[in-house]
């Protein structure tokens, strides 16, 4: 048995990557229309995100510079914070809550 040691940034991505394959087959082959194909989709790769599968959750955060901060206030328009702010841990709970609420209105 080997030594136990870190996965490498391209191990993690082609897991990550072989899980979302997983997702679009499974979703390809449910019955049901496009629209709840793409929503199963949605939901299924949130969830990965979240860490709701086999993986660890990941940190999605905009990655949004000072530079591009400063723009955005010398053009009037609202910006994202500079700093890491994560939003996964639930993605998959908030787009079920989100898309039932949105679901007959536009965004």
């Amino acid at each position: 048995m080997s030594k136990p040691r870190e996965y490498t940034e391209e191990e993690i991505r082609n897991e990550f990557l072989a899980e979302v394959k997983n997702v679009v087959n499974y979703w390809a082959n449910q019955p049901g229309d496009k629209y709840n194909t793409a929503d199963g989709v949605a939901f299924s790769i949130l969830g990965l995100l979240d860490g709701c599968g086999l993986m660890p959750g990941f940190v999605v955060a905009p990655s949004y510079t000072k530079e591009e901060r400063d723009e955005s206030i010398a053009d009037g328009m609202d910006y994202y914070p500079v700093e890491p702010l994560d939003i996964a841990g639930e993605l998959h709970s908030f787009w079920a809550q989100f898309n039932r609420k949105k679901i007959n209105e536009t965004i």
